[in-house]
């Protein structure tokens, strides 16, 4: 993040219209007030606006220059890095000590106030600086904050920025963060007074040792499968024989279950506190694919840990705690499935491990912890308890992890209450790793099922019969995606997640076909949420038709596409749910189960009635944390075995957490703290 600088600063909006011309000058902390309480914009507002300034200097033939749509916080950093709207001092260009030299380079001014003889910024780097700024995390919060750092402070917040920063960039492996260390520390020996050098030696030890000692080894072969595959010597060209068991390019990798449980422990412990001896845990797995262009090569099996429990207060990310990492080519490609899926030795494994080592003292108290949920997506919940879900609509092999009914009767169920009348439910036993009873496998994946399934491709159909319907004109597939950003835009502060550019981009007019077809059709917005956004903003514009020209079709359209949100409003809910809000959630099931690809919503009945609440079954605080995966993964340059990078680093992300809260006393920069640690 820019250096947040007391400069001066004329209005930018106020510089846009003569009548509100000022010579008031403002600092940025200043700027957020007057944009709040003279323009009407809240800090956060999604309204847009472009820099003036770089409008006149492009009309003045300046080259170079890209004139973007900017949110307010945005354009306060863009005037931070551009320089528009400054109020120029005289430049005072002494460095007096070495201090002032690593704030300077940690500001680096975008390089245009270090040197003046560059006049120009190439354009695709320009780019790239917009593109950080649109998905900035920072808020005008953080701006306020920064700025009341003091003096003494600032190396060592600094230093913490940066090193996080670099940790998770794409180039931040093992050996280039030691690099990047010892160049600080040798630079933080210059200082008096502070304890920087003694913390960067300290992150130093822990990024030497690599989290080796907490990291295990786990094939996900039988012990006696005996498996070979041809390994070509690239030097002879001579092809031996070796044994998958001994090929580490197979091998799942775990970190050490105590060490796991010891941090959930340390997270928790306000519940810890409230418990005597067990404490149930959820355990996710799916697979995640980190390059679609590599054959399956790069699929890993991201398996995590998490106390059952709703974290009203807490970050997802905090809340959830990655364990292991499994390639998955070398099962797909040698494994078997005699003993059921192909992740059945996997994960026999992976219970062996944390049954023989469950119980932790926490605070002198000895704390059991169990997993009694197994989590996931559809793909994986079904490859784990091995239903046959790859069956078509005409299959007659029942297809459903919890009932019987096969795929080619589907259309006889029309409501929930036909779906519990049959009574089909699955009471068998079955075979897995982890679990012998039946109930374990009621459980719903409602975040796909209706933010990645059934919505976007109901507003598939509804985009359809818009823009073919006369009465209106003013709706066509040209015009559809702007009519959404309208309303989008409109939302404010209700908006789930920003999908301007998406938008902007007029995805509809390019995904959008008329060709009739058999198979469903879908527009995707790029996330669970961004389809969530779309549909909200779909609805807004529906009701505004409906208001201007009321018709049964679009309402009837309207009608569907509302159960769906309504759906989705029941399944988010954070509470319990009482019995007459189970009710309510399967008339709304009963007024979407016809128009569904399967029958998953038919059966939230009776998941509500076992769970009292679909929060806790939910994956999308599971698949937030994919993203550190990904961001591991892109940073590792050992791609024969990423999963050991991955874990490595995970592991000595939680142990330099520890040597922040060990060797930092004081409050001066715990919010600085706090942001990155959060992040862990």
């Amino acid at each position: 993040m820019p250096r947040i600088t007391n400069n001066k600063y004329t209005c930018p909006l106020c510089y846009q219209y003569e009548s509100l011309a000022n010579d008031s000058s403002y600092t940025r902390f200043e700027l957020v007030n007057h944009f709040k309480n003279f323009h009407g914009h809240e800090p956060g507002s999604l309204w847009k606006t472009k820099c003036k300034k770089c409008i006149e200097d492009k009309n003045r033939g300046v080259r170079n220059i890209k004139v973007n749509e900017l949110t307010l916080s945005n354009l306060l950093k863009h005037m931070l890095i551009k320089g528009c709207f400054k109020i120029e001092e005289v430049p005072d260009i002494t460095v007096s000590t070495l201090e002032s030299a690593l704030i300077d380079q940690e500001n680096n001014d975008n390089m245009m106030e270090i040197d003046n003889s560059i006049d120009e910024i190439n354009e695709n780097d320009f780019s790239l600086i917009e593109n950080e700024l649109d998905q900035s995390d920072y808020t005008d919060d953080d701006i306020l904050y920064y700025s009341s750092i003091t003096e003494k402070d600032k190396p060592l917040s600094t230093f913490i920025n940066y090193f996080f920063k670099y940790y998770n960039s794409d180039c931040g492996t093992f050996k280039n963060i030691e690099m990047f260390l010892e160049a600080q520390q040798s630079l933080a020996l210059s200082y008096s007074d502070t304890n920087l050098p003694g913390i960067i030696e300290e992150f130093l030890k822990v990024i030497r040792s690599g989290g080796d000692k907490n990291i295990k080894y786990c094939s996900p072969f039988h012990p006696e499968e005996q498996i070979f595959e041809n390994v070509v010597d690239p030097i002879t060209n001579i092809a031996t024989q070796v044994s998958i068991n001994d090929n580490n390019k197979y091998k799942g990798v775990m970190i050490n279950i105590e060490t796991v449980l010891q941090q959930i422990a340390q997270t928790h412990l306000w519940i810890i506190s409230d418990i005597n001896d067990c404490i149930k845990l959820q355990m996710y797995a799916d697979e995640v694919n980190m390059n679609s262009h590599t054959d399956g090569y790069s699929e890993l099996l991201h398996v995590c840990l998490r106390i059952n429990n709703s974290f009203e207060e807490m970050s997802k990310m905090d809340s959830v705690f990655t364990w292991a990492i499994l390639p998955t080519h070398g099962v797909k490609q040698f494994g078997t499935k005699e003993d059921g899926s192909r992740f059945f030795q996997f994960f026999k494994k992976l219970k062996e491990e944390f049954y023989s080592h469950n119980k932790i003292k926490v605070n002198g108290k000895l704390i059991t912890f169990e997993i009694n949920k197994m989590l996931g997506d559809h793909k994986f919940l079904d490859c784990f308890w091995n239903v046959n879900s790859a069956n078509g609509e005409l299959g007659h092999i029942p297809s459903c992890r919890i009932c019987l009914i096969p795929p080619c009767i589907y259309s006889n169920y029309k409501t929930v209450d036909d779906i519990d009348e049959v009574d089909q439910y699955r009471r068998e036993p079955t075979k897995n790793p982890f679990f012998n009873s039946i109930d374990q496998m009621q459980y719903s994946d409602w975040f796909h099922d209706i933010l990645e399934e059934e919505l976007i491709s109901s507003m598939y159909i509804i985009f359809q019969k818009l823009c073919l319907h006369t009465e209106y004109p003013e709706i066509n597939i040209n015009t559809l995606s702007q009519s959404l950003l309208q309303h989008h835009k409109k939302r404010g502060n209700n908006v789930v997640q920003n999908i301007t550019g998406i938008l902007n981009s007029n995805i509809i007019s390019r995904k959008l076909s008329f060709i009739e077809s058999t198979s469903r059709k879908a527009i995707s917005f790029y996330s669970g949420y961004g389809n969530l956004e779309a549909a909200y903003c779909l609805n807004s514009l529906l009701r505004t038709l409906l208001e201007q020209n009321p018709n049964e079709e679009i309402l009837f359209y309207r009608n569907t596409l509302k159960n769906y949100l309504n759906l989705y409003e029941f399944c988010s809910k954070k509470s319990q749910l009482t019995e007459i809000e189970i009710e309510r959630l399967k008339n709304v099931c009963n007024q979407v189960v016809e128009y569904a690809l399967k029958l998953s919503h038919g059966r939230y009945g009776i998941i509500a009635w076992n769970n009292n609440s679909f929060v806790g079954l939910s994956t999308d605080c599971y698949e937030r944390k994919h993203q550190c995966v990904k961001k591991y993964y892109k940073a590792s340059k050992n791609h024969k075995f990423p999963a050991l990078t991955i874990l490595k680093k995970t592991i000595v992300k939680r142990e330099i957490k520890e040597v922040l809260k060990k060797t930092i006393i004081g409050s001066e920069i715990k919010e600085v703290l706090r942001r990155h640690i959060g992040k862990i």
